[in-house]
């Protein structure tokens, strides 16, 4: 029987459920109240420069990436497996990789200062069981507490641990569950970390491009919705089911009661610099501890379409709330050297509020209240995987 359904949002959980939903025969609508597809995934052209709003990368270990996914339409390149670690002490960056797939890196990994001989081994060690690690449920654990669990070094823990994955959990104190690290964890190291050729907001636009016109209605506010209807205001349509494919606060807010406990987000601030200088353009991940930037990327360094030729752009990321930009050069100078940083020029900051919902459900069925289905990460886990997962799983119970 064919099907008329309204969604609600069109970011990469309600257009995974539309292209599903329509790949059925069932009718699909998708409205969303801005112009481009994509939720939080954009990627806006300012200067000729490519600017992701917030740091963000694809793995292609996700298992869903390849169903929604044309991967060789988006012209990935990766970044180095492993990170730079920077050394307060004797102002030099540390090199920590994987062997495997850097073998370049061997050496330097073995004799960097911050991972004993034990720590390697347990690195491997680690990689081995999380090798299919299938997240299905919270363990109850946090990160931290599993990791010196584990038998990790304190100092392992804190230099490479905290400032890599607190960038992917956007939280310092690893309280995270320590399932969903584990489940992170194995797809680091079964996939490269990516950046699409004309962005991560290009994810968003091919999938739309499995859709017609007519399935998408853009600049469209829903006012109200109900199991059956959606309401614009003097207009109202209805539907033989309603997807509601927001944010979890928005969500809430649409639907007048709440949905979960929280409605937390975790926020990120990204600033955006550029630079004629080559000098410091690596494909790997600057990490920085003790201080209020969290880590660094050369975004250019792996895909060069990010900016103008013969220019570099700098992906400077805090935890902290939105600071100062002269705050942020002085820490760079400290880093980097004054002489290099005199180089970089400023080119805008995104202050991200909703850049990861807080809370992970993890839930096994898909979310339902007053009739409407709820998909989005914050049913599922904070991740592309996530937000993919909870449209697939949806699918089922239509």
């Amino acid at each position: 029987m064919v099907k008329k359904i309204g969604i609600v949002g069109a970011g990469l959980s309600g257009l995974a459920a539309a292209i599903e939903l329509k790949n059925k025969g069932h009718k699909v609508k998708v409205f969303d109240q801005n112009p481009r597809v994509g939720g939080r995934v954009q990627t806006d052209q300012v200067e000729g420069f490519r600017l992701d709003r917030g740091f963000q990368v694809l793995l292609t270990s996700y298992p869903l990436v390849k169903k929604y996914l044309s991967l060789p339409g988006l012209k990935l390149a990766p970044f180095k497996p492993g990170a730079l670690i920077y050394n307060s002490d004797s102002k030099k960056f540390e090199k920590i990789s994987d062997p495997f797939r850097d073998p370049g890196a061997t050496l330097a990994t073995l004799f960097n200062s911050y991972a004993s001989f034990k720590d390697q081994l347990l690195i491997l060690k680690l990689k081995n069981q999380t090798r299919n690690f299938n997240l299905k449920k919270a363990s109850g654990v946090p990160t931290h507490t599993e990791l010196k669990k584990f038998g990790f070094s304190e100092k392992f823990i804190k230099n490479f641990f905290i400032p890599f994955f607190s960038g992917v959990f956007l939280e310092k104190n690893l309280e995270t569950d320590s399932n969903f690290f584990k489940y992170l964890f194995s797809k680091f190291n079964t996939s490269y970390a990516s950046l699409p050729e004309k962005g991560m907001g290009e994810i968003a636009q091919l999938m739309s491009q499995k859709l017609s016109p007519e399935d998408l209605q853009m600049n469209t506010q829903v006012l109200k919705m109900t199991k059956d209807s959606l309401h614009f205001g003097q207009t109202s349509e209805n539907f033989d089911h309603v997807i509601c494919a927001l944010d979890q606060t928005s969500a809430t807010n649409l639907l007048g009661e709440e949905l979960s406990k929280t409605n937390d987000f975790r926020p990120v601030t990204t600033y955006y610099f550029h630079s004629p200088s080559h000098k410091i353009a690596s494909k790997y991940l600057y990490l920085i501890k003790d201080k209020s930037i969290n880590h660094i990327a050369c975004l250019t360094a792996v895909q060069k379409s990010y900016a103008p030729k013969g220019l570099q752009l700098f992906s400077v990321n805090t935890l902290s709330h939105k600071l100062p930009v002269s705050e942020i050069r002085n820490e760079l100078s400290e880093i980097f050297g004054a002489k290099e940083i005199l180089k970089w020029t400023h080119l805008k900051t995104y202050h991200v509020k909703k850049a990861l919902p807080k809370t992970s459900l993890y839930l096994k069925q898909t979310l339902k209240k007053s009739g409407i289905y709820f998909i989005g990460d914050y049913t599922q886990h904070p991740s592309i995987q996530g937000a993919l997962n909870s449209a697939h799983q949806l699918i089922h119970e239509l």
